[in-house]
């Protein structure tokens, strides 16, 4: 499909998924909402003050109130409300974030076409990650197909990357999940095992598994609250009935093998985290039955962002390289 169809598919869906759709349809087939509208609800949105926006769309202040108050005006419903001296979307604002940056992002590429440049030969691509050793060869190989797409990466836990993402700060991110998101598209990279990491020497090493009433007896270091691993490993404790001894939380796996390797406890982590050169050993954990704990690490964007030319050449680049390691 190209840029121009994927827009008129996706404005088609933005309307039809708004609240009172048919007559939401009726009033933006009737006024036609611009882009400069839709540009003007996002970075006010993001930048929560009149003033950045006008200076960020080269426009003046009170157009910026201009375009806001017409567009209230005529669907009878608020975008914003006044906090302080900066205004925050409301929620109904917030629902149409996703949908009004896709369009844009659409619109770029619409544009990008009619100027020659056409899709992948130039633009960037926001990109998250929270496990460095599962994606760099992705991110490589992306770079290596498409020398015209600048990637911006910044690692983080998982969950912070799909607050990120949601708000529209990212495009897409590869993060540990312990099951689906709704409102994403995934695709599930690998599974991998949760295994206890601990050094050589530790009087766990040579252990074929650990179970979790077992492990609440050790001092357990982990990473941040928002991290998938973490979160899978705790609910599955609480289905057990199980306390985890957590005397420690970082905010990297580099200084969660720092503290293993200084004796502060055993870490938690993905057994794919865990290479020869780190000189680490893993032991799998597992439930009260002795079932391994397994959990997910996907590529994700939001639903409606999944078409556009850069994050879906992401996703099929991610899938051969998934198939050529699984040999699937």
């Amino acid at each position: 499909m190209t840029p121009l169809g994927e827009m008129q598919l996706a404005f088609k869906s933005f309307m039809l998924s708004a609240p009172g759709s048919i007559e939401a349809a009726r009033c933006f087939v009737q006024h036609k909402l611009s882009l400069a509208q839709l540009r003007v609800i996002e970075t006010l949105a993001r930048t929560r003050r009149i003033n950045t926006t006008a200076k960020e769309l080269a426009i003046t202040q009170p157009s910026v109130s201009k375009h806001i108050s017409t567009i209230e005006n005529r669907y009878g419903h608020r975008l914003f409300e006044r906090q302080g001296h900066q205004l925050r979307s409301t929620e109904l604002c917030d629902n149409l974030l996703p949908r009004i940056r896709t369009l844009l992002a659409l619109a770029q590429e619409v544009d990008a076409e009619l100027e020659g440049l056409r899709g992948l030969r130039e633009g960037r691509l926001r990109v998250g990650y929270s496990t460095h050793q599962f994606v760099m060869h992705v991110l490589g190989g992306f770079m290596d197909s498409f020398r015209g797409i600048k990637i911006e990466a910044r690692c983080m836990a998982s969950f912070d990357l799909l607050d990120h993402l949601r708000s529209g700060t990212l495009d897409a991110a590869f993060v540990t999940l312990p099951g689906a998101e709704a409102d994403l598209d995934m695709l599930e990279l690998r599974r991998e095992r949760l295994v206890l990491m601990i050094g050589s020497g530790h009087p766990l090493e040579g252990e074929q598994s650990i179970n979790l009433r077992e492990l609440s007896k050790w001092p357990v270091i982990q990473r941040e609250a928002s991290s998938g691993t973490r979160r899978a490993l705790e609910a599955m404790a609480v289905r057990e009935g199980v306390v985890l001894n957590t005397v420690l939380d970082l905010g990297s796996w580099e200084s969660l093998r720092a503290a293993v390797e200084a004796g502060i406890g055993v870490g938690v982590v993905m057994e794919g985290e865990i290479t020869e050169a780190s000189g680490m050993r893993a032991v799998p954990v597992a439930s009260a039955r002795g079932k391994e704990l397994t959990v997910g690490h996907y590529l994700v964007c939001l639903s409606e962002a999944r078409e556009l030319s850069a994050i879906n050449a992401l996703f099929e680049l991610s899938t051969r390289l998934r198939s050529h390691v699984t040999g699937s």
